[in-house]
């Protein structure tokens, strides 16, 4: 049966952000409609099918830069992408994280009844920060997407644990207002990724890559330059280039070495070298905050209780 192309569909995968959507499917032997949302780059999709009678195979081109998590969850669909898959069987409890930009994906449903597919769409850049942060103990995943290479990473087991069941039994159940509406599909979407980035943790305590000299010796510079730059400190970017790393890997790198992120040693050398220069009197805590970058005072003063348990004046007494 020839497959057909899934290219009018295309335009429904930019929905308004926050508002869900029903879409119906264009394809003409199959019934079904798509429930979508999108909320900061998040794509969250829930496809259902109903089919009498075997249908045709359908194509598209992976046009995002994104990183695809799927769990299928009632029927069988054949999935092949350029390059990664082929022939592919999602059945009913099979779930995955799949990234394959520009590629060329075909599904195909086997047999007929009902199909429940439930995607997320999360940007590449987003899905390596998150890992980059939290999830140290999968440095080689975080480091094939950091490099644009394509990967599959598959359920370890079969079968939903209950409550990634849960979850996507319940995504919808969204509150009223949009500004909610929004923060609760985020929250949801940042759930399913935890708890399938659990399920990828390895069985012992993780190892990370060992850091050469070279490394080393750049990450000492990026360090030198923060602390000459507190007060207006360069960004990651910037401070990547400036240190000839790429963004994952002095995230990475600098967390390793220094024992914390960069925005976290930015915070802390900042608000120690403000207690120094209020234990040396001569200058108000308005100036000294407007000194080392805070542009507001009350920032300031939140930071730094949270830091050393008492406030500026209170120092200073």
């Amino acid at each position: 049966m020839e497959s057909v192309s899934l290219a009018p569909f295309a335009a429904g995968f930019n929905p308004p952000e926050g508002q869900e959507l029903f879409l119906p499917l264009p394809l003409a032997d199959l019934r079904g409609t798509t429930r979508l949302v999108a909320v900061g780059g998040l794509v969250l999709t829930e496809t259902r099918f109903l089919t009498e009678r075997p249908t045709a195979a359908w194509q598209h081109l992976n046009e995002r830069p994104v990183v695809e998590l799927s769990f299928m969850l009632a029927g069988t669909l054949r999935q092949s992408q350029t390059g990664l898959l082929r022939d592919h069987l999602y059945v009913p409890g099979y779930h995955n994280w799949v990234f394959n930009p520009q590629a060329q994906e075909q599904n195909h449903l086997l047999g007929t009844g009902q199909f429940r597919l439930v995607t997320v769409q999360v940007p590449v850049d987003r899905l390596l920060r998150l890992l980059t942060d939290y999830v140290p103990e999968l440095p080689a995943l975080a480091e094939q997407l950091a490099q644009g290479r394509p990967l599959v990473q598959h359920a370890p087991t079969p079968g939903l644990p209950p409550r990634l069941r849960y979850l996507l039994n319940s995504m919808w159940d969204s509150p009223a207002p949009l500004g909610l509406k929004r923060l609760h599909y985020e929250a949801v979407v940042l759930e399913l990724v935890a708890q399938q980035g659990a399920l990828w943790l390895p069985a012992g305590p993780a190892t990370q890559p060992a850091l050469g000299a070279a490394e080393r010796d750049k990450l000492h510079y990026a360090r030198t330059l923060l602390l000459g730059y507190l007060a207006e400190p360069p960004t990651l970017a910037e401070l990547a280039r400036q240190c000839q790393l790429n963004e994952f890997s002095l995230k990475r790198g600098f967390r390793q070495l220094f024992g914390t992120s960069v925005g976290q040693f930015v915070q802390a050398q900042r608000l120690e070298t403000a207690r120094q220069r209020l234990l040396g009197g001569g200058r108000t805590v308005a100036e000294i905050a407007y000194e080392l970058g805070y542009a507001h005072s009350q920032h300031f003063h939140r930071a730094f209780k949270k830091q050393f348990g008492l406030t500026p004046k209170q120092l200073t007494r």
